[in-house]
């Protein structure tokens, strides 16, 4: 092939001139780009022919990165290798279920990282569409590709192109029917068709089994026995036993294939934010927000949404939340009843308008 372009995105500079040094040995041109941010722009604007991107970056980490990068026309079909020192299985699948064509671990040899990109500058990959690529490209997306979380006002601000596996955060006051909204979102999906997972994190267990089985009429032990759909609670836990709470999540998130080698997709709750941070330290909390939102895309599609009490935070603990989500729905308690509004929305265009949900009781 002809003058092959490769972007190096990684925060050590040290790092980057290896690569800089070695690729450019083999013909290659490479363009630097030292955070999530850099790499994004220059992957628009320089338009690499490969990225070789790290994950542990400043502005945007990697995994954000390569999601973006897959969710966008212009780059979706550009091959990616990881080259990241996190060796952990957990962050192989996440980086493999995000697009990425091939994952390495530091340290590495050069000599292979360079076979590695040639391989697949040869051809040696996979294309992957996703969603929001296949719908901007102008092909018509199979309708398993959108959701609705079943409230038809808040629908309509996503224009009917919720793509599966988004997650969003839904915050506002007490009493502004967030768990009522993630009620409805769980019912209309297990009427659907699609598994659910129901993580109850304040609210007594009791409680939500009772209303959720009167929305899907009195079907939810067979949705159980189906192994359609599971309700952890994590309220009685011992408080800050985080790895009970991991085991709790992952085994019920297995039994009904929301996992990487089942790849069922479907819908998840965790109800609430708020009481997570209650209960665990705050990087425990960020790793596992974090856990749950990369798994959406490489566990097959699965929508989530996240409830989280207005005021319950600090302003940065709640700034990083909202950053972890593709999307943040508030939802106000005004005069004449209950309005929602997108507050912000990654990958897609939707409406800036505010709509009332229902009236005040």
């Amino acid at each position: 092939m002809g003058e092959k372009k490769i972007l190096v995105a990684d925060d050590s500079r040290n790092m980057v001139n290896l690569l800089k040094y070695n690729f450019s040995k083999k013909g290659y041109v490479v363009i630097e780009a030292f955070d999530g941010e850099q790499a994004l722009q220059k992957a628009l604007s320089e338009k690499p022919d490969i990225i070789i991107l790290d994950i542990n970056m400043p502005v945007k980490d990697g995994f954000e990165v390569c999601r973006t990068l897959r969710n966008t026309p212009q780059t979706f079909t550009v091959p990616i290798i990881i080259l990241s020192a996190r060796s952990k299985e957990f962050d192989k699948l996440t980086g493999f279920g995000l697009g990425a064509d091939d994952y390495m671990t530091k340290p590495f040899k050069i000599e292979e990282l360079i076979e590695r990109a040639d391989s697949l500058l040869a051809g040696n990959k996979i294309v992957k569409l996703t969603p929001k690529a296949v719908n901007e490209t102008g092909d018509k997306p199979a309708i398993s590709s959108y959701v609705c979380l079943g409230e038809e006002k808040l629908d309509s601000l996503f224009k009917g192109k919720l793509y599966r596996g988004a997650n969003i955060l839904l915050t506002g006051p007490l009493g502004t029917g967030k768990s009522s909204i993630c009620r409805k979102f769980m019912a209309m999906g297990l009427e659907q068709g699609e598994s659910g997972f129901y993580i109850a994190v304040e609210d007594p267990p009791d409680l939500i089994m009772d209303r959720l089985n009167g929305m899907v009429a009195f079907m939810l032990q067979k949705f159980r026995e189906d192994n359609m759909f599971r309700l952890a609670s994590i309220s009685g836990m011992k408080q800050g036993d985080y790895e009970e709470m991991l085991k709790t999540i992952t085994v019920s998130g297995e039994e009904i294939e929301q996992s990487i080698q089942k790849k069922k997709g479907g819908r998840r709750v965790i109800d609430s934010v708020s009481g997570l941070f209650a209960s665990y330290d705050e990087d425990k909390v960020y790793h596992f927000l974090s856990m749950i939102v990369h798994t959406a895309s490489s566990f097959g599609g699965v929508t989530t949404l996240y409830v989280l009490e207005e005021g319950t935070l600090t302003p940065q603990q709640s700034t990083t939340v909202k950053s972890l989500m593709d999307g943040v729905v508030e939802l106000k308690n005004e005069q004449t009843g209950i309005f929602a509004k997108v507050l912000n929305m990654k990958w897609l265009d939707v409406s800036k308008d505010k709509v009332k949900l229902w009236n005040k009781a």
